[in-house]
């Protein structure tokens, strides 16, 4: 492992940059995890977080290499100054980005401080990026009838899509890699599995039942564009795809609690069928229903 190069943080996140920059090389496979900027736009948030994060130890005097810097004391404390007037949505989007800076510097041979992982910015997440959820936000959550209506709106490519996120608690991504790939993730036993979700976690395996099964294998190749232009003229402005998640994370929690389970053990089952282990994140999405 190394220091970044350059005697000063300009030069050392022009190294950095250097170093993760990976347009030209498509995101696939376990490219989609590593962090890299596979974009310009990607790697212009990279240099803008790695501006900010410099201005942040330029105050506080550091004069050691940026990314002896990055322990998880130093970028808390940034991150809270840094996200205390942003939205939350952008609050997520900041603290993603940050941590795929520190995943793909690690990739890269960089040294970063072990505790810095991808479960210390899940916890800042919970903490800065998180509305409180005892308080209930209205406006995410759709009824069963208006999923109903959302999937008749959407033709056949998209509708399958759609009904994997709404019924197995994937991200668009995800349901999209398994409509794409059927024959990968879907077993003649009726099980998914296989599906690796953000942060390079495995799902838990997920049972569907034939009707459900047949619509998958029944799934033409869609690509992500083509999807959301089909969701953005169903749902008709009201909702976005990760609302069907959002959704099922919330019904779940429902229905356990309505058959008797206690409150902390819903949240955790909540969040493990969404590929979490906390049930803080079962609450995060609860507060925007």
């Amino acid at each position: 492992m190394a220091n970044l190069k350059g005697s000063t943080f300009e030069k050392q996140i022009k190294d950095a940059l250097i170093r993760i920059d990976a347009r030209g090389t498509k995101r696939i496979g376990e490219a989609r995890f590593d962090g890299l900027a596979h974009s310009h736009a990607v790697l212009e948030k990279r240099k803008q977080i790695l501006e900010d994060f410099t201005r942040f130890l330029d105050a506080e005097g550091f004069i050691e290499k940026l990314n002896s810097a990055m322990t998880p004391e130093i970028i808390a404390q940034f991150l809270q100054e840094r996200t205390a007037m942003m939205a939350l949505v952008t609050i997520e989007n900041y603290i993603a980005n940050f941590s795929g800076l520190v995943k793909s510097l690690r990739l890269k041979n960089i040294t970063i401080p072990v505790k810095t992982d991808y479960e210390f910015f899940q916890r800042l997440k919970d903490q800065l990026g998180r509305p409180n959820p005892n308080i209930f936000q209205t406006g995410r959550h759709m009824n069963g009838d208006t999923v109903r209506a959302m999937l008749d709106r959407l033709p056949h490519r998209s509708y399958i899509v759609a009904l994997i996120q709404y019924k197995l608690c994937f991200r668009a991504s995800e349901a999209l890699l398994i409509a794409n790939n059927p024959d990968i993730y879907l077993s003649s036993n009726l099980i998914i599995s296989g599906v690796k979700g953000k942060g390079g976690q495995f799902y838990p395996e997920k049972t569907v039942d034939q009707d459900i099964a047949n619509m998958i294998r029944s799934a033409v190749p869609i690509s992500r564009s083509t999807y959301y232009r089909d969701q953005r003229k169903a749902l008709c402005g009201k909702n976005r795809p990760h609302d069907l998640r959002l959704t099922h994370i919330c019904d779940l929690y429902d229905s356990l609690r309505d058959a008797g389970e206690p409150h902390m053990q819903s949240m955790l089952k909540a969040s493990k069928a969404s590929n979490h282990h906390r049930p803080s994140t079962t609450g995060g999405y609860q507060a925007r229903r």
